[in-house]
């Protein structure tokens, strides 16, 4: 429901006065707060010379949705024009603060005019007559003009494609792209540095998709060893973007020998950089956690980090000894 604005408290109010008017914005913000989902409260008019406000929520890790609705109520109104014209026609008295901070106006108690310039060019100005008010307000606007600015800009990343030519050096060899079947890679394998001949007979190929599985291992006698699709490990699936989740599992085998079958969730977390070779490489953080049916409770951790310049993922940690690992050192695709 709309909410307008309450008093805000003034600097030697009492506690419980303070406390109060804290807890008159509960109704809309708390059961938020309990079940997690993104919201967002934007002014929509105006009640008793007052700017009311307006909650968006939106399902989980949607924010986006959210800032893509606030943006274009915002365009749909001018509720700022109306705001400062009904603040003008009530005679609030405005000052301005010079650089150095200090009143530009002789006024009888400290005030100050925050300007908020909004990306439309549209100014909200009100008057704060604390100093630190003034600080947390520009603090709490960094934050949110921040937040919308990430999650506007949050990056979709679609299944690629690999090039002829294109290859990563993992661990002792480099496997270069030689021939593409849909979305199967017939890969070459050579020792670091040395680049392939993709007119001649290779000594050993594999079969590869983007999203990291080697389904097929082509030996030197042209025999063909086949991954069975059970063991696939889906590090990343696509579209990949934070937030995105994904579950998936494998049969593998226990320490006693017995089959066993090993269930995954993944969620992206967050981009972060990542020092590959003394460079700093943008990419998206996956977590997972593995577990099997006979012991949810016990879970192990696994850390993936996917590159979109080098259109796959470069590293796997397993967060315990004789997990799943995977370095990716240097790499050369076409964009």
């Amino acid at each position: 429901m709309p909410l307008k604005a309450t008093p805000i408290p003034k600097p030697d109010a009492p506690r419980m006065e303070i406390i109060q008017r804290a807890f008159e914005m509960l109704p809309n913000t708390a059961p938020f707060d309990v079940t997690g989902h993104p919201s967002m409260s934007v002014p929509c008019g105006l009640s008793d010379v007052l700017p009311a406000g307006m909650m968006l929520t939106a399902k989980h890790f949607d924010e986006v949705s959210i800032y893509r609705a606030a943006s274009a109520f915002e365009k749909a109104g001018d509720w700022m024009v109306r705001l400062w014209r009904s603040w003008r026609r009530h005679s609030l008295k405005l000052f301005a603060i010079n650089s150095s901070g200090r009143d530009a106006a002789s006024v009888d108690r400290p005030a100050a005019l925050w300007h908020w310039t909004c990306g439309r060019g549209t100014e909200v100005i009100a008057e704060i007559r604390n100093t630190q008010t003034v600080v947390v307000l520009a603090l709490c606007l960094l934050g949110i003009w921040l937040a919308a600015e990430s999650a506007l800009a949050q990056e979709v990343v679609e299944k690629p494609t690999w090039s002829v030519g294109d290859w990563w050096e993992i661990g002792r060899y480099r496997f270069t792209v030689s021939n593409r079947n849909e979305d199967r890679y017939e890969m070459i394998r050579t020792p670091n540095g040395r680049n392939a001949n993709l007119s001649a007979a290779a000594p050993y190929k594999v079969v590869v998709a983007v999203d990291g599985w080697i389904s097929e291992r082509i030996r030197p006698d042209r025999s063909v060893s086949e991954a069975l699709e059970d063991k696939k490990h889906d590090w990343v699936r696509f579209p990949l973007t934070v937030g995105s989740e994904w579950v998936f599992y494998v049969l593998g085998k226990s320490r006693r020998g017995k089959s066993q079958r090993y269930d995954y969730e993944c969620r992206a977390v967050s981009w972060e950089e990542l020092q590959i070779a003394g460079n700093s490489v943008r990419t998206l953080r996956i977590a997972c956690q593995s577990w099997t049916r006979s012991n949810p409770k016990h879970r192990a951790d696994h850390t993936v980090w996917y590159a979109p310049e080098a259109k796959r993922y470069i590293k796997l940690v397993s967060h315990y000894t004789g997990g799943p690992t995977f370095d990716c050192s240097a790499w050369s695709v076409r964009p």
